[in-house]
């Protein structure tokens, strides 16, 4: 029988050359990813990031917590609110989830005692909750090796601009540019729309403020006929929504907590749709009323009405530094959980 003898290898040059190859391929992808705009300033946001940010009310429960979809994540300031008021908020609105479930999670927590701030977009609010309900039972049943895991990544994702969970080479592929479809998809929605921080502090991405077609692209997407998880409720589900809504103030006020809801602006032709499928009157009146909880409307502010948004739905980076500042204002006639020193609203315009 013919024996094969395997020639000699040497190891370390191997590991070397391995080690090469690594470096290369890490190196060109993160030159890549820097080159479409990501940046070591995105910690990027995940059900397990959420999760430690809910663990922070039980932590502190006469916080003030903010739920909701996009809108109040990215157009409002935390860190700029802590400045103002001597207390930062916990950010927990989640993009594209209504804040149903969330805040029926807090008013079943007896811990929670604190300022609740409802962001209230009628689309998604409205909606069938997205993945709130699942991040909330995740949140609960968190295993221990992602909490312990979560430093370590928080550590690269700020010395590595590529560690961004929508931005893998498969997802990077998904969402390349097919002019000719027009089906929701991966291929013609937006990647990335956001970059958070510390604590979950989210702002608009400079690429859609930047890039006119991306932004175009963003947009559209907003005026395609819902997701499953976004369809409109019926209005028997309506109805059953409002008092499950009324219910959970109730709970959180009885323990001696608030709660406000905020519209966030929108415009045409979004604001329209949402107008058209949610009229104030049969939705915002109508929760308000049953919930007899005060709420802000942006068009019924004059500071707030003239600001606009960047894609129909977000407020710019910049724009999210006045905004926040006259929320806070609003927000400080309402509740006296909101203090600090007034002078330094003015201060910080």
């Amino acid at each position: 029988m013919a024996e094969r003898v395997a020639p000699p290898i040497d190891w370390v040059r191997a590991l070397l050359v391995a080690l090469l190859v690594i470096a290369l391929g890490v190196g060109a992808w993160e030159a890549k990813m820097r080159a479409e705009g990501l940046t070591t300033a995105d910690l990027g946001d995940s059900n397990v990031q959420w999760a430690r940010e809910r663990r922070r009310v039980d932590a502190d429960p006469n916080a003030t917590v903010i739920v909701g979809s996009s809108r109040l994540m990215f157009d409002v300031d935390t860190l700029l609110w802590g400045k103002l008021t001597g207390r930062q908020p916990i950010q927990l609105a989640r993009e594209g989830t209504s804040p149903r479930p969330v805040l029926a999670d807090l008013a079943k927590d007896p811990k929670v005692r604190g300022l609740v701030v409802v962001g209230y977009d009628p689309l998604v609010f409205w909606g069938r909750g997205g993945s709130a309900v699942s991040l909330v039972k995740e949140a609960k049943d968190e295993p221990l090796f992602k909490r312990l895991g979560l430093p370590i990544f928080d550590r690269l994702a700020g010395t590595f601009a590529f560690l961004d969970g929508r931005m893998d080479p498969q997802g990077w592929l998904e969402h390349l540019d097919v002019p000719q479809r027009t089906a929701r998809g991966g291929f013609n929605q937006p990647w990335k729309l956001s970059e958070s921080g510390a604590g979950r502090n989210s702002w608009m991405w400079s690429r859609v403020e930047t890039d006119a077609a991306y932004r175009k692209r963003a947009a559209s997407i907003w005026l395609l006929p819902p997701p499953p998880w976004a369809k409109p409720l019926t209005k028997a589900e309506k109805d059953k929504a409002i008092a499950e809504v009324a219910r959970d103030v109730r709970l959180i006020r009885a323990r001696g907590g608030e709660v406000v809801f905020v519209r966030s602006p929108s415009d045409p032709p979004l604001i329209i749709i949402e107008d058209k499928i949610h009229p104030r009157s049969q939705s915002w009146e109508r929760l308000l009323a049953a919930t007899r909880a005060p709420g802000i409307y942006w068009q019924d502010d004059p500071v707030l009405r003239q600001m606009h948004t960047v894609e129909l739905s977000h407020l710019s980076r910049s724009d999210r530094t006045p905004f926040t500042i006259r929320l806070v204002e609003l927000l400080r006639t309402i509740t006296p959980r909101i203090s600090g020193d007034r002078t330094k609203v003015s201060q910080s315009r």
